[in-house]
């Protein structure tokens, strides 16, 4: 590992456990072993190092994404494939995705950064907010209104159903978050709740 990427590793454990407000610079740099003026060499300053874990957070989600070959992020384009998996393949993908939110260790520590420095960092407040409540919403919700089109799904709001769907799994990680002893239990409740959504809002003949 280079000493950008060290630099950028030491301040998201940093960031993770005392915010983003409360650690310098300074701190930063003789955690990686090196001189203040040696860390300006490579960021010009604390949130360029923040925008570094920003792009580093997206690169890894992208990735995971693309495995699953959907892209996450627009609906348009993955509603053709989500529309047709099969239950079994649904819950496999809910459970991977779980998996990745709670595991990876990056992702891990940018969601505990996030949630500590909400209160102190406006632009970071609506970042946790974009990232966490916003864009998944209008992402959902724009994937159900096209089912919703294609006779795939009941015709409800779009934007409850989202909602519907979201809320338990968001609630699901911060628990483990919580107590990483609740992991088993939370995959339980993750595959009932997937399931009893499918249910209730799939139209009978295209039930996943």
């Amino acid at each position: 590992m280079n000493t950008k990427d060290r630099i950028v590793e030491c301040a998201l454990q940093l960031f993770s456990k005392r915010g983003y407000s409360a650690v310098s610079v300074e701190e930063i740099a003789k955690n990686v072993g090196i001189k203040a003026p040696s860390l300006y060499k490579h960021f010009k300053g604390k949130q360029a190092i923040l925008d570094a874990i920003v792009d580093e957070m997206n690169c890894r989600y992208i990735k995971t994404m693309h495995k699953l070959n959907i892209s996450g992020s627009d609906a348009l384009m993955d509603v053709s494939k989500l529309s047709i998996i099969s239950n079994e393949q649904l819950t496999n993908i809910g459970k991977y995705l779980f998996s990745f939110f709670i595991h990876d260790e990056w992702i891990q520590q940018y969601r505990k950064l996030l949630v500590l420095e909400q209160f102190h960092n406006r632009d970071i407040a609506q970042h946790y907010t974009n990232q966490y409540f916003k864009d998944p919403l209008n992402y959902l919700e724009s994937l159900f209104s096209s089912m919703m089109d294609n006779n795939q799904m009941h015709v409800y709001n779009a934007k409850i159903i989202a909602m519907h769907f979201y809320a338990p799994i968001k609630q699901l990680i911060d628990l483990c978050d919580s107590d990483a002893q609740f992991e088993n239990e939370a995959l339980v409740l993750l595959e009932q709740h997937l399931q009893q959504f499918n249910a209730l809002y799939r139209v009978e003949e295209h039930q996943l």
